[in-house]
Formats: C-alpha cells, structure tokens, sequence
C-alpha cells in the first residue's frame, strides 16, 4: 500500500488526469440523459464547457491562478449562455480550494470572492 501511496505523490498530474477524465464521463453521460429528458438540445454547448472545465482539474497543481481564470471565465459563460449546471462544474470548487490552499494572495481573494458570488448569480 505504501508504493502505491508513494506512486500516487510522484505523479499527481496523472492522478488529477485520472480524475478529470472521470468527471468529464460523468457529466457527459448525465447532461446527455437530463437533455432526452427535457427535450432540450443544449448539449453542443454543454460539451466545450464540460471538457474546459476538466481541464480544470487535469491542470490545477500545473497552473492554479491560470485555471481559476479559466474556471471563472466559464462560470460566467454557463450564466450568458443559460447552460444548466453539470457535475463537471465540481471543477469550480476544486480550484477555488486549490488556489486558496496554494495560489497567490490575489488569487486566493479573487476566488473567495467568485465562491461567494456565484450562488447569488445562478439564481
């Protein structure tokens, strides 16, 4: 157990890869069946957003301050473009907590702030 352990702490890119592409699977498949539900078509914007934002995660110890930008500049596309919210955007928490625990100063305040905004905005 302690060489996997060991294994997983020397390559966290591939653990966070590991898991993007698992969020990415999960959103797909949930969004494509909320659409047959509906009845909506939605899922041609649904899909770039889904695949950015597991960039997200892929990339979050790589470049933190770089995807909370990314991240925020989704979120804020999801609002214009009246996408419904997908389990992909678990991505958003993930890095508002990964620049707040290892992200410049004007970063961790630029996520504080885009955590505490943003349910006030998907209302």
């Amino acid at each position: 157990m302690q060489r996997l352990y060991d294994f997983l702490r020397r390559h966290p890119t591939g653990v966070d890869g590991f898991w993007a592409v698992v969020l990415f699977g999960l959103s797909v498949v949930t969004a494509g069946a909320g659409q047959e539900v509906r009845g909506t078509d939605n899922l041609a914007l649904i899909v770039p957003i889904v695949l950015l934002l597991s960039l997200v995660v892929a990339l979050r110890r790589r470049m933190p301050e770089k995807m909370l930008v990314l991240a925020g500049a989704l979120g804020l596309a999801q609002l214009v473009l009246n996408v419904e919210t997908t389990v992909a955007d678990f991505a958003m928490l993930v890095i508002v907590y990964t620049v707040a625990a290892t992200g410049a100063r004007w970063a961790s305040r630029l996520a504080l702030g885009m955590g505490l905004s943003a349910a006030a905005l998907a209302q």
